[in-house]
């Protein structure tokens, strides 16, 4: 099980490849399926902002 913040760094890792990206995220039933997505987004802004 993975905890909501390892969706954030799961985000920067991806995007810090400097490749382009495309994503799909595939849910389930879990009711905390919203905060990861947007955890996994902040982290792609993290990097974003570092100019990655």
């Amino acid at each position: 099980l993975l905890e909501k913040e390892t969706y954030k760094e799961i985000g920067k890792l991806l995007l810090s490849l400097g490749k382009p990206m495309f994503a799909i995220l595939e849910g389930g039933y879990s009711r905390d399926l919203p905060e990861c997505i947007y955890q996994f987004l902040l982290g792609m802004e993290d990097n974003q902002e570092a100019g990655l």
